[in-house]
């Protein structure tokens, strides 16, 4: 499998073919989404304006309600260690949100690593880690 073909069947060469369309659409895509996404927050942002000076939170137009829609997010802040956050957590009655978990990218770039060089993921480790490989063909330009 790691030969390459000089001349695939003609068949090969149509399913090769729709592969690189079908990237080529993807791509276009994301592109397109990414415009409509930012066509959308301007768009927002806009209506938003309009509620807070009409001060109204809703309206109905074309079968549909639009309408304020507020939601939060919190996280630790970047300038504050980890592990003050936890603490400060944990010494407000909120030590149940606080998980004990590891990397998955990490842990994954370490299993590549150890292939890369041959080597076995160790006894312990190979027991509780899955490791799952995905196989695409990839596309480049020239």
């Amino acid at each position: 499998m790691t030969r390459e073909a000089t001349a695939p069947p003609d068949e090969k060469v149509v399913l090769m073919r729709d592969l690189i369309a079908l990237r080529n659409r993807k791509d276009d895509l994301k592109r397109d989404t990414k415009e409509v996404d930012q066509g959308i927050r301007e768009t927002e942002l806009k209506i938003l304006d309009y509620f807070e000076k009409s001060g109204i939170s809703n309206v109905s137009i074309d079968d549909r309600t639009l309408y304020i829609h507020r939601s939060q997010w919190a996280r630790g802040r970047k300038d504050i260690d980890p592990e003050i956050v936890i603490e400060a957590l944990k010494s407000n009655g909120l030590g149940d949100l606080v998980k004990e978990t590891f990397s998955v990218q990490t842990l994954s770039a370490h299993v590549r690593d150890l292939d890369k060089e041959d080597r076995e993921m160790p006894p312990g480790l190979a027991e509780v880690i899955d490791v799952s490989e995905k196989v695409t063909v990839g596309v480049r330009r020239k």
